[in-house]
C-alpha cells in the first residue's frame, strides 16, 4: 500500500502492520475491509486475525446475526457463521437467551420441544399421557451432535388441562369435523404457537370407547397432532410432525415389522415406541436420518420477538467507546437483548402506537449498562397495561441513564408503576420526563398503589429499607408528570438513595378513596437524602400528605422547598412534609403553598403536619399564603414564619439560593430549562 494512501488512512507507513493484529495494512483494507488501525475492527472481542482465519466476519460483531456476538460463540463452541449450529430449527441465540421459552436448551445438542395439552375428566389424568419411554428413545437416537454426543433432547411441556367435552367429533366419519374440533382446542389452549414447539393434544376417543387408534393424527411436517393416551400413538404422531411421511411401510400394514421395525409401521407391536435405524437392509428406511435432516424445517420461531434476539442497531458495538446506536423504538426495545452493554440515542424516537412495550430488565435481569440520550427525546411512550404490575420503561437499573428526555408519556398499570424505571440502583442524571401516569382503579374505587412520576423506588429494594443506598442517585432529574395513585410521588414513591438538584412540577393526586397515604409532591416516602430539590405541583391525598414528601423518616432534607397547594382529607398534612419521624432531619428549607383540608383533621401544619421525632432547623413557611397559623400541626420544630426574602436570613443566597420576583429558588435552575419540552 503506497505511503500516500497510508498517510490518508492515518496508518504508519514505516511498518507493515500498524495495529499489530498479524494482518498487514494492505490486506486489511483491500481484502477484509477491516480497520488497519484497530486490532478488533468490529469490537466483538476477537481480533481481526482470529476472525479472518476462522469462520466469522471481522467487520461484524455477530456474523450470523443470531444474537450472540462472535466472541461469545467462540466461548460456547457454537459456529459463528451458522445461526443454528445443531440444526434443530431453534437459533443459537434463542437457545442461549430464552431459557423461559426453551428450558434446558443446548445450542450444541438437538432439541425438540412439544407443548402437550391433555384432556382430563372421564377417568383421565396426566399419568395417562405419560411420554417417558418416547423421551428415552430420543435420548438414545443414533444422531450426532456438534458437541460429539449422540441423541436428541425431547422436552415435553405439559401445559394446560383441557376440559373433557362430549360430542366433539374426534372420530367422526369426516376428517373436516375432526380438524374443526382440533382447531377449536388449539385456538383456545395453545400457548407456544410459532415459538419452535410442536403441539400435541391428548384426547380420549369421544365416540368409540374401546378404540386404540384415531383417524385424526399428525400430518408429515405439520407441527401439531392429536393422540389418545398411549405412548406408541404419541411416538407415531410425533414422527409425522417431525417429517416422517410416505415410505413403504409408513402407515401401512403391508410391510412386516421385521422388514421395517418402526413405530411408524401399523404392524408394530403394541407398546413399541422406536424408530427404524435403517440397518435391516440396503433399502430400509432410516427414520432417524429423515428426522435429523428435516426437524429444523418443521418448527416456526417467528412468534418469539426475534428482533430482540438479533437486534439490528444503527451502529456501534456495545462498548464504552463505541456504544450501540439507537434511532427507532424497536432498537430501544432491544436493549433487553444485552443488559450489560452500552447504548446511545442518535435521534429522537416517536413511540406512538406501541402500547405493549415490555419493561427492559427486572430483578432477575438488572440493566447494568449505560444509556446516553445525547439530549434526544423519546416521545409518546404509551404503557397502558391496567392489569399488570411493575410497569415502566426499565424494570430495574443499576447502570447509568443520562441526558435523556421522555416527552408526553402515558402510563397506566395496576400498581408499582413509573415512567422511566421501577427501581433505580444506579445513576440517573440530566433526565426530564413529562406526561401522565396512574395506577388503575379497582372496582371498589381504590386507586392503584405505588405510582411514581420517574421511578417507583430510588434505591436497592433488597437492602435494609432504613439504610441510605449511596449508589442510587437521581441528579438533575425533572418531572412534569401528573401522577395519580395511592402511595405516590412526583419523582419517586420511595427514596432510600439520593435525590440531588431535582424538581417535580406536576400535580400528585392520591384521591380520597381507600385511605390513600404517603403522598408527596417530590416523593411519597423519603428515607434517603434530598438536596437542593423542590416541588411546585398541587398535592392531594388522604393522610401523610406533604408538598415535598408525605413521610420523612431517618433521612435528610436540605436546601429544598415546596410551593404548591396541599390538600388533605384525614390527618398529618403539611406544606412541606406530612409526617417527620424516626430521626428525619430538615435543614434550610421552606414551604410557601396553601394548605387546605376537607374537614378539620388533626396534625395539620403550614410546614409539617406532625413531628414524631427528628430535627428541623433553619426552616421557614409562608404563613399568609399557607392559610395555616401553626408551622407544625403537632410537636415542635425550629421553623420561622417568613413572608419576604429578607426574613429568609439563614438560607445561603451566595452559593445555593437566588432571589426572584416571587419565591426564592435554587441557583442550579438557571442552568436547566424548566419545565422540559
Amino acid at each position: 500500500m503506497a505511503d500516500a494512501v497510508e498517510l490518508q488512512l492515518n496508518t504508519d507507513p514505516t511498518v507493515a502492520d500498524t495495529d499489530g493484529d498479524s494482518i498487514n495494512d494492505g490486506r486489511e483494507v483491500n481484502k477484509y475491509g477491516t480497520n488497519p488501525r484497530v486490532a478488533d475492527s468490529d469490537r466483538d472481542g476477537l481480533s481481526d486475525y482470529t476472525e479472518a482465519e476462522g469462520q466469522s466476519n471481522p467487520t461484524r460483531w455477530d456474523t450470523d446475526r443470531d444474537g450472540l456476538n462472535d466472541q461469545r460463540e467462540a466461548k460456547l463452541g457454537t459456529d459463528p457463521s451458522q445461526r443454528d449450529t445443531d440444526g434443530d430449527g431453534i437459533s443459537d441465540g434463542l437457545e442461549v437467551k430464552r431459557p423461559s421459552i426453551y428450558p434446558d436448551a443446548d445450542p450444541l445438542r438437538k432439541d425438540v420441544y412439544v407443548e402437550l395439552d391433555y384432556m382430563a375428566g372421564n377417568g383421565l389424568s396426566r399419568n395417562d399421557y405419560d411420554t417417558e419411554q418416547v423421551v428415552d428413545e430420543f435420548a438414545n437416537a443414533p444422531t450426532k451432535n456438534p458437541d460429539g454426543t449422540k441423541g436428541i433432547s425431547l422436552h415435553i411441556r405439559y401445559n394446560d388441562t383441557v376440559p373433557y367435552r362430549g360430542g366433539i367429533y374426534f372420530s367422526s366419519p369426516t376428517r373436516t369435523d375432526e380438524l374443526n374440533s382440533f382447531d377449536a382446542y388449539e385456538d383456545e389452549f395453545r400457548d407456544f404457537d410459532r415459538k419452535g414447539y410442536h403441539y400435541a393434544l391428548g384426547v380420549n376417543d369421544l365416540k368409540r370407547t374401546n378404540s386404540d387408534a384415531m383417524r385424526l393424527g399428525g400430518r408429515a411436517g405439520g407441527g401439531k397432532f392429536a393422540f389418545e393416551p398411549d405412548q406408541s400413538i404419541f411416538a407415531h404422531e410425533l414422527g409425522h410432525s417431525l417429517g416422517l411421511k410416505e415410505f413403504r411401510g409408513i402407515d401401512s400394514e403391508k410391510i412386516s415389522y421385521s422388514e421395517y421395525p418402526s413405530v411408524m409401521n401399523y404392524n408394530s407391536p403394541r407398546g413399541a415406541v422406536g424408530y427404524a435405524t435403517g440397518d435391516e437392509s440396503d433399502t430400509a428406511q432410516n427414520d432417524w436420518s429423515v428426522v435429523t435432516n428435516s426437524m429444523g424445517k418443521h418448527v416456526d420461531t417467528g412468534g418469539v420477538r426475534a428482533r430482540c434476539i438479533t437486534p439490528e442497531f444503527a451502529g456501534g458495538a456495545g462498548t464504552t467507546s463505541n456504544p450501540y446506536k439507537i434511532e427507532t423504538v424497536d432498537q430501544l426495545s432491544c436493549i433487553r437483548a444485552d443488559i450489560d452493554a452500552n447504548y446511545e440515542l442518535t435521534a429522537d424516537i416517536n413511540a406512538a402506537g406501541r402500547t405493549g412495550f415490555k419493561s427492559i430488565g427486572g430483578h432477575g435481569s438488572v440493566f447494568r449498562g449505560t444509556l446516553d440520550g445525547n439530549g434526544h427525546a423519546i416521545r409518546n411512550l404509551t404503557l397502558r397495561q391496567p392489569k399488570q404490575s411493575s410497569v415502566a420503561l426499565f424494570g430495574v437499573t443499576a447502570g447509568t441513564i443520562r441526558d435523556l428526555r421522555i416527552i408526553s408519556a402515558d402510563v397506566v398499570a395496576k400498581e408499582s408503576v413509573a415512567i422511566l424505571a421501577n427501581e433505580n440502583r444506579g445513576m440517573i442524571r440530566n433526565v426530564t420526563v413529562t406526561g401522565t401516569i396512574s395506577g388503575s382503579t379497582t372496582r371498589a374505587g381504590y386507586g392503584g398503589s405505588n405510582v411514581g412520576g420517574v421511578v417507583v423506588t430510588n434505591g436497592d429494594s433488597t437492602i435494609n429499607r432504613y439504610k441510605t443506598d449511596t449508589d442510587a442517585k437521581l441528579v438533575r432529574v425533572t418531572s412534569d408528570v401528573n401522577v395519580t395513585g395511592n402511595g405516590a410521588g412526583g419523582i419517586a414513591v420511595m427514596n432510600t438513595g439520593q435525590i440531588v438538584q431535582s424538581a417535580a412540577l406536576g400535580d400528585v393526586n392520591g384521591g380520597f378513596v381507600g385511605n390513600p397515604s404517603g403522598i408527596g409532591g417530590l416523593v411519597g416516602t423519603n428515607i434517603g437524602r434530598i438536596n437542593q430539590s423542590f416541588a411546585t405541583g398541587n398535592v392531594t391525598g388522604g393522610w401523610q400528605v406533604g408538598g415535598l414528601a408525605g413521610v420523612h423518616a431517618r433521612g435528610r432534607i436540605t436546601d429544598s422547598f415546596a410551593n404548591g397547594t396541599v390538600h388533605g382529607h384525614y390527618r398529618t398534612i403539611g406544606g412541606l412534609i406530612g409526617v417527620n419521624m424516626q430521626g428525619g432531619t430538615v435543614k434550610r428549607s421552606y414551604a410557601a403553598g396553601s394548605v387546605t383540608t376537607s374537614e378539620n383533621p388533626p396534625h395539620v401544619g403550614g410546614t409539617i403536619g406532625k413531628m414524631d421525632g427528628g430535627t428541623v432547623t433553619n426552616t421557614y413557611w409562608n404563613a399568609s399564603r399557607s392559610g395555616i397559623e401553626q408551622a407544625v400541626g403537632s410537636g415542635s420544630a425550629d421553623i420561622t414564619r417568613a413572608n419576604t426574602r429578607e426574613q429568609l436570613s439563614r438560607l445561603d443566597f451566595e452559593r445555593v439560593w437566588r432571589s426572584t420576583s416571587g419565591d426564592p429558588t435554587l441557583q442550579w435552575t438557571s442552568e436547566t430549562r424548566l419545565p422540559p419540552t
